[in-house]
């Protein structure tokens, strides 16, 4: 890269360099999942986990990626996408050796402990969903033997309709509360107008 470029051109050769190496990474699955298909049918929990940790070793290889392109490319920060929150407190700041950025750091443990308080709210958020899955099951079974063959299908499809309003009604008051609760930290002065 030239240096008279300006940041809205190495944003999108940062782009440009993400989708070619995205492009890239997903033959391994789409051939993985091509056989997996014909071979062990539609439902393969192998293919999950290959799906899972491929994801997992595409995201850590292109942070390795983006660093080199920053490095030859001379350019220092333009792959960030993180905007930190207005009141994050970093414990110190250290300048990069390689890049010269000044980076703010936040202790790993720290941050893994206050992430732990999330566990309880997926707990119960897993236990009320499990203790709602399991009524919808018992009452499709109990539908099916007290109506028998006779209107079988229609109870049965009535039960999967109720789930999945009622699934869909929960996810959208637990995002609308995730997004009213991020807008609140985000921006006080704006709630209390």
């Amino acid at each position: 890269m030239r240096n008279g470029v300006d940041a809205e051109d190495l944003q999108v050769a940062f782009y440009y360099a993400f989708m070619q190496c995205y492009s890239l990474f997903l033959i391994v699955p789409t051939a993985c999942g091509a056989l997996t298909w014909f071979f062990s049918g539609p439902y393969s929990a192998s293919f999950a986990i290959f799906t899972c940790l491929w994801g997992i070793v595409f995201v850590e290889y292109w942070k390795w990626e983006e660093i080199d392109l920053s490095i030859r490319w001379d350019v220092r920060g333009v792959g960030h996408l993180k905007v930190n929150r207005p009141k994050y407190v970093w414990e110190r700041e250290e300048t990069d050796a390689t890049t010269g950025e000044i980076k703010k750091i936040f202790p790993t443990h720290k941050r893994i402990a206050r992430q732990m308080l999330f566990l309880p709210f997926v707990a119960l958020s897993g236990l009320a969903l499990g203790t709602f899955l399991l009524i919808t099951f018992a009452l499709e079974a109990l539908m099916s033997d007290i109506y028998g063959s006779v209107l079988h299908e229609r109870w049965v499809g009535s039960t999967t309709i109720v789930t999945a309003v009622v699934v869909h009604a929960l996810t959208s008051w637990v995002t609308y509360s995730i997004y009213s609760t991020s807008r609140r930290l985000s921006y006080p002065s704006r709630c209390h107008m």
